[in-house]
């Protein structure tokens, strides 16, 4: 059965990065108008996708997905990759990756400050925030650590770069 477009786009890898929380910016950009994309991560624990200002600054919402050795799923925002500015923006779910070598595909939105995660076939929020000071997003960050390494699609930018190609 087919379930939705079939993403020719390259596998992006993260290494593990321990504790540092140093992310990787893939170049995807986010335009003014856009307030979602997809993505599919393929990890053992603590995938974090990151929501910057800009890709120069710090400044960011942190959506960690399996932290805790794979045992929850939280959204923050920090100003800074010290812990001590990390401030969690929703209540610490029991929501876990499935883990490798499988891809776990979500639906990431982020409009006037309410953020939310889901499932991508169901797009039903297993997390959600509002943070009632908005940043104003302007790219994307990824990594993994604490133990962990990860490979991540992007289906949404690889159909505009694909879109961009063929116009």
């Amino acid at each position: 059965m087919f379930y939705g477009p079939v993403c020719e786009c390259p596998v992006l890898h993260t290494p593990d990065v321990g504790d540092t929380r140093r992310y990787a910016f893939p170049g995807f950009w986010i335009a003014e108008n856009v307030t979602s994309f997809d993505f599919m991560v393929s990890a053992d624990n603590d995938a974090h996708i990151g929501l910057f200002a800009s890709n120069v600054s710090d400044e960011k919402y942190e959506i960690v997905i399996g932290g805790w050795n794979n045992a929850r799923s939280v959204i923050g925002r920090s100003a800074s990759s010290d812990l001590l500015t990390w401030r969690e923006l929703s209540p610490q779910q029991d929501f876990r990756l499935t883990g490798s070598p499988v891809f776990d595909h979500y639906q990431l939105s982020f409009a006037n400050g309410y953020i939310k995660l889901s499932r991508y076939d169901t797009q039903l929020a297993f997390i959600d925030a509002t943070d009632l000071d908005p940043l104003a997003i302007n790219c994307v960050g990824i990594m993994t650590g604490y133990g962990s390494v990860g490979y991540w699609k992007f289906p949404t930018f690889c159909q505009e770069s694909q879109n961009k190609d063929h116009a």
